[in-house]
């Protein structure tokens, strides 16, 4: 197999539950391509980067537009227009989570960009901020399982990672190494 593909820019998944927003939707609101960010944990309602770890408050993401303490990017939109932003999760940029709030309640919130969480109720989904096993120490393996499933790409959040592998899975399912550095 080699090594996993590099780029320099993090996409949008093209399969699983997200292949649908590779389309002509021209909605302002899903975001395609950006640059790639660290892994971010969720404390205290607030997003951040993982504290001392390479692929978090260290990662060499943050110094693509100058500073080491956060992150900023350039994002670009499925209707064509790109934003300069300076965090993960930018207020425009909003997600209804129906299963937060209680019932009937939902809540709407900023939607983090680099950080797969679950469509109902913004529970983060695990992207192993340390080097994994079996995916040369860069990232972590993510499978399909359909509609209504609760893996990251069963999910049409926003979600930008770059992808260093797109492999078929089991039973016809889509299996991704999202690549994270």
């Amino acid at each position: 197999m080699g090594d996993p593909s590099h780029n320099s820019y993090a996409q949008m998944a093209w399969f699983g539950e997200r292949a649908s927003l590779w389309s002509n939707t021209f909605a302002s609101t899903q975001a395609c391509w950006g640059n790639r960010a660290p892994v971010y944990e969720l404390h205290n309602a607030q997003w951040r980067p993982v504290k001392g770890n390479q692929f978090g408050d260290r990662s060499i993401t943050m110094l693509a537009h100058g500073s080491r303490k956060s992150w900023s990017g350039n994002i670009a939109f499925n209707d064509q227009h790109t934003e300069f932003v300076t965090s993960p999760d930018p207020q425009q940029l909003v997600w209804t989570f129906p299963g937060l709030g209680g019932n009937p309640t939902s809540m709407t919130l900023p939607d983090n960009l680099f950080h797969a969480e679950h469509d109902h109720n913004r529970a983060p989904i695990s992207e192993h901020a340390t080097p994994v096993s079996g995916t040369d120490g860069r990232g972590v393996i993510y499978r399909t399982t359909g509609a209504g499933g609760t893996g990251a790409l069963d999910q049409k959040n926003n979600y930008l990672r770059p992808i260093a592998r797109v492999l078929p899975g089991e039973n016809g399912k889509i299996e991704a190494q999202i690549w994270i550095d």
